[in-house]
């Protein structure tokens, strides 16, 4: 089992400093969400220490406002973007399988910048070793991205 990594470490960058885009970020724990308001065109970023093979499903709560979810990887590139078709309410999940140990980043914005203010509530819903189920949720996560990518 992971020793459940510490989540509130400085993100590092590919070239080793603490990457600019996680300087500010808060850390998500395991068991503590966190709720902020977002006026459109807002964005909040929250750092994740993973160790490698760990699997962490993060679940992104709207309440009033519509945002799109987007991962990023411990070298700074994007895994993945989340925009379900629940407008501003409803939930926004997204997963990842961190593919080696180090901080991740995700990233909370309300892209239509005239929105009026919404509330959302973040927290990881799970954060364990993988499963064999895990792998399928990913690649079904991925294959929706790619289909909304594509509108």
């Amino acid at each position: 089992m992971f020793s459940g990594a510490s989540l509130a470490q400085q993100p590092i960058n590919a070239s080793g400093s603490i990457s600019q885009e996680g300087a500010d970020a808060r850390a998500l724990e395991p068991g503590k969400s966190i709720v902020r308001e977002m006026a459109g065109g807002g964005s909040h970023s929250y750092r994740l220490r993973l160790d490698a093979g760990q699997f962490c499903h993060v679940v992104v709560d709207q309440r009033g406002i519509d945002v799109v979810v987007a991962l990023y990887g411990f070298d700074g590139a994007m895994m993945v973007e989340i925009d379900s078709p629940n407008d501003v309410n409803g939930p926004e999940p997204v997963s990842l399988l961190a593919e080696a140990s180090g901080n991740y980043r995700l990233e909370v914005r309300a892209p239509a910048k005239g929105a009026p203010s919404g509330r959302y509530e973040v927290k990881i819903e799970e954060l364990r070793t993988p499963i064999p189920r895990d792998r399928e949720r990913i690649a079904a996560q991925k294959a929706y991205a790619d289909a909304e990518s594509l509108k």
